[in-house]
């Protein structure tokens, strides 16, 4: 359990994430969370499905066709410099037959 001093509180942005899995819909998600992206020196952090990897470590499975990593995921945690916060639990956060992938994230900016 931790403790937190009210004086040593900032202010703070949540974003709840869900990104479509419909690679048109989902797109423009990675705009739209641009948009919100608080001014700078403030605290963000945003969670939720993403539907979608930044890496080949987080797909196991399923067709190799289908292997690519989401590019527009991946320059849009560039482009903003967010960070993965990493979690505890299982490796992947989603399945279906043999295919399973991590869609799940928390992550930060570097205000965090």
């Amino acid at each position: 359990m931790a403790t937190v001093l009210m004086s040593a509180c900032k202010s703070f942005f949540i974003t709840f994430v869900y990104a479509s899995p419909n690679n048109y819909v989902r797109r423009s998600v990675w705009n739209q969370l641009r948009a919100l992206e608080p001014e700078s020196n403030s605290l963000w952090v945003l969670g939720g499905d993403f539907n979608a990897i930044s890496s080949v470590d987080e797909r196991q499975g399923g067709s190799k066709r289908r292997s690519a990593i989401c590019s527009k995921f991946s320059n849009f945690l560039f482009e903003t410099s967010l960070l993965d916060m990493g979690f505890n639990g299982p490796r992947f956060t989603w399945h279906r037959g043999d295919l399973m992938q991590r869609l799940d994230y928390c992550l930060c900016n570097q205000h965090w």
